[in-house]
């Protein structure tokens, strides 16, 4: 495991208003150096988003919709809000090593 240590990592999701207002956007902010991880993920469908989130483990949440404060809340009530909230914008502070995180986004899958 030394080879693919634990950190702290920010996933950002929010909607691609330019693709339409179903389509989400899943970033990491600063992604180092790995290719896989400074890719944009473009993603159809927020039931792909909800199963990212919840194979997080432990992750901090917290939202912002349009106009407002950001707020903790739950991996389900993130989902929600980006499936139901114009503007919204979510972070997932998450502690993972790079595989893991990988892993999550196998789950960003367009159906």
């Amino acid at each position: 495991m030394s080879d693919d240590p634990r950190r702290v990592w920010n996933v950002e999701i929010r909607r691609d208003e330019e693709s339409g207002p179903t389509f989400y956007v899943v970033h990491v902010r600063e992604p180092d150096s790995d290719p896989e991880l400074s890719k944009a993920r473009h993603v159809p469908s927020v039931d792909s988003v909800r199963a990212m989130l919840m194979d997080l483990h432990n992750p901090e949440i917290t939202a912002k919709v349009m106009f407002g404060g950001w707020n903790s809340v739950s991996q389900e009530q993130a989902a929600d809000l980006l499936a139901h909230e114009a503007g919204t914008r979510i972070v997932a502070k998450v502690t993972a090593s790079v595989s893991e995180l990988l892993s999550s986004f196998s789950l960003l899958k367009a159906t």
